[in-house]
């Protein structure tokens, strides 16, 4: 799923800094939720704004919402 997540936000023509934030949220929702499990926007928005090197924004805009 997050070699997915990169070749679509990079077909998209994201910065490789945004690829690299959202690439970075999709890693913790999937240690925290499991690679099985659905990934909901609320699960996307639950994540720290505060938490240094992670971007919602970027990673609740992609293919898989």
């Amino acid at each position: 799923m997050l070699n997915d997540f990169r070749h679509h936000a990079k077909q998209q023509g994201w910065d490789e800094q945004v690829r690299r934030l959202a690439a970075r949220s999709l890693r913790i929702l999937l240690a925290r939720l499991g690679a099985d499990a659905p990934i909901h926007e609320a699960d996307i928005r639950s994540l720290p704004a505060d938490r240094p090197g992670t971007s919602a924004r970027r990673t609740s805009t992609s293919a898989f919402t």
